[in-house]
């Protein structure tokens, strides 16, 4: 959890960039104002098309949207990796219903030439665009943000709460990118609302459900390991019953298999499932916390 401290913090550090000030006005439903001119600069776009949206003004944001889809984006157009801008232009052109061809044209370039955040960033943009709101291999904060901007259903309590789970394992601020620092605070916020409870009743409550999850899968996967060991006892019982029931011949055989097989055997089985316990059955956890996608794959110790 963010502490107030923390948050209070780093927005007062961000006031020095108007334009991520603009941002985090438009999440807060401050009141934003238009640039003094309608300059072509990227960053002045962005925060018009956020006073526009804000105001819900179509007329502006379609004169702005008109006016950058006249560029042609190649790899090399700075612009095309602004998060604000992009931002500002797929919630618009959402929220107005406007045709996506040019837009998606360019989230495809820059898919094809970003990584990392800025690949998940892009992925989702794409998604929301083309209402592909059940992907979840994207940057989730931000997908979440965008649906309960737009008033699209925000998923179930396990997706809510894994988004939840991933933020409070990381350090904030969580990226170099000051738009995703102001996003996943916001996501915060969201889960916190999300059910109308308080800060503090809502912590609880997710970390009551994490502990409960957790505890069932590692109960389900005990069990596995617990029918690996009974399958390699059984294994060395059943062997070692054939070893005293063998005629002479079968046992001079066995007795030469056996200078080396018993170590082949306690290393290769008996001892990784005795002695690794812990990592065999956080080994069997991980495809089902894969599955629900909690905690994009991470698993709770």
């Amino acid at each position: 959890m963010v502490s107030l401290e923390a948050r209070s913090g780093y927005l007062q550090e961000i006031k020095t960039d108007e334009y991520s000030t603009a941002l985090v006005a438009f999440l807060l439903n401050d009141r934003l104002s238009k640039t003094e001119s309608m300059s072509s600069n990227a960053n002045d776009i962005s925060k018009n098309a956020l006073f526009a949206l804000q105001t819900d003004n179509k007329r502006l944001f379609l004169e702005l949207y008109e006016g950058i889809s006249r560029r042609k984006p190649n790899q090399d157009s700075e612009w095309i990796y602004n998060d604000t801008l992009l931002f500002a232009m797929v919630f618009g052109v959402r929220k107005f219903a406007l045709n996506k061809g040019w837009l998606d044209s360019v989230l495809k370039i820059r898919l094809e030439h970003t990584q990392n955040e800025s690949l998940l960033v892009t992925q989702s943009f794409i998604d929301l665009l083309n209402d592909n709101l059940i992907n979840k291999n994207n940057h989730q904060p931000l997908m979440l943000v965008m649906k309960y901007l737009l008033q699209l259903p925000l998923g179930d309590d396990v997706y809510i709460n894994s988004i939840y789970w991933d933020l409070t394992q990381k350090n904030f601020p969580y990226s170099k990118a000051s738009f995703l620092n102001i996003i996943c605070l916001k996501a915060m916020d969201i889960i916190i609302l999300s059910k109308g409870l308080t800060d503090l009743e809502r912590q609880k409550a997710v970390e009551d459900f994490i502990k409960t999850f957790n505890s069932r899968i590692t109960t389900f996967a005990t069990a596995i390991w617990v029918a690996l060991l009974l399958i390699v006892t059984t294994i060395t019982v059943l062997f070692l019953l054939y070893f005293i029931n063998a005629d002479s011949q079968q046992a001079e055989t066995i007795n030469r298999i056996l200078t080396f097989l018993p170590l082949l055997v306690f290393s290769g089985l008996v001892i990784p499932v005795v002695f690794y316990k812990n990592k065999l059955i956080t080994y069997f956890k991980k495809p089902f916390f894969n599955f629900y996608n909690f905690g994009a794959g991470k698993i709770i110790k």
